[in-house]
């Protein structure tokens, strides 16, 4: 049993500040690093197969297939954050982050977004992902720059 977070760091810089942990920007490269929390009995470890963003108003899916690693896990351990991979998000919306594991010793990885919480999926976790406008949040920061400025001139 293994719960799982993700974040989204952006490679625009000036955006950096003002996003979420699963929030990212359309058309800009994003790195995806991801943590797993043993929540049930020792897990041996696994391999993360691939990871999709799936757009939630479109038909569109993006898939990475990878050989991550999970480390071996005792109860109630945490691993590093891990870099799963890169995207390039070509839609904007509301997506799905989905990563898909199997556990080294063949059994089904029950996947969950926090302790307590029904099952996120066997062998697969899910998460909600937002993907803005680029153009529309660089205005947005422009314009609370100049506000920022423009408190500062009044003072």
């Amino acid at each position: 049993m293994l719960a799982i977070t993700a974040s989204f760091f952006t490679n625009e810089k000036a955006a950096r500040r003002a996003l979420l942990r699963n929030e990212t920007l359309r058309g800009i490269s994003t790195d995806i690093s991801i943590q797993f929390w043993n929540i049930g009995a020792s897990f041996g470890g696994g391999i993360v197969e691939s990871y999709s963003l799936e757009s939630l108003q479109m038909s569109v899916s993006t898939t990475v297939h990878v050989a991550l690693q999970i480390p071996q896990l005792v109860p109630d351990e945490k691993s590093n954050w891990l870099k799963l991979g890169q995207l390039y998000p070509l839609f904007e919306g509301s997506a799905w982050l989905i990563v898909r594991m199997k556990a080294g010793d063949g059994l089904p990885i029950d996947t969950y977004q926090a302790p307590n919480t029904p099952s996120a999926g066997t062998d697969e976790w899910r998460t909600h992902a937002y993907i803005a406008n680029r153009e529309d949040f660089m205005t947005y920061l422009t314009v609370q720059r100049l506000a920022q400025r423009r408190k500062r001139s009044q003072k």
